[in-house]
């Protein structure tokens, strides 16, 4: 994939028009335009800014590729999967993560899988592994969600109150 292909998924992705974007950037519509078709490319200066109108990091701008979209397709994939596809869902979030440790999407679905499979979970140790890795995913994605658009926030207290209602569970049975 190129950068200009990148850059028009990460648009699309924030449901941007190529004006919107440009007019974050102070560039011209026609140079968006130029950039996601491949005629032209943006500017080494433009690399910071750019990336973060588009809600990204440059390592992900620059280095987004084929295996992205590999772990956008598993994602699908693992979605149609028949049954309790939540295991499958959480493994193939993690994985993306440990290549794109800071993608906010794949937090997001890291951490609600895992909070899905704690609910269901009848063992109280499996329960508090999953609820305490749904905290985690959550809590990276608090501290890389400034303006909070995953509410990060609330389900990293979600997270947090049910362990701390397992855990007084647990005090009360031993």
């Amino acid at each position: 994939m190129t950068i200009g292909e990148s850059i028009r998924y990460y648009r699309k992705k924030l449901n941007l028009t190529q004006a919107q974007l440009a007019e974050r950037l102070n560039v011209t519509r026609q140079a968006v335009s130029r950039w996601e078709s491949g005629t032209g490319l943006p500017d080494l200066s433009m690399a910071v800014p750019l990336a973060r109108a588009l809600g990204i990091t440059t390592d992900e701008l620059l280095r987004f590729g084929e295996r992205y979209r590999e772990f956008e397709e598993r994602w699908e994939q693992a979605l149609q999967t028949p049954g309790d596809n939540d295991p499958l869902l959480l493994r193939v979030a993690e994985d993306a993560l440990r290549e794109f440790h800071w993608d906010k999407p794949f937090l997001f679905r890291a951490a609600i899988t895992a909070q899905n499979i704690g609910r269901k979970a009848e063992d109280p140790d499996i329960w508090e592994e999953y609820l305490g890795r749904a905290a985690a995913h959550a809590q990276c994605l608090r501290e890389n969600d400034p303006e909070d658009q995953y509410r990060s926030r609330r389900l990293y207290r979600e997270c947090k109150k049910e362990l701390e209602e397992l855990w007084a569970q647990k005090k009360e049975h031993n």
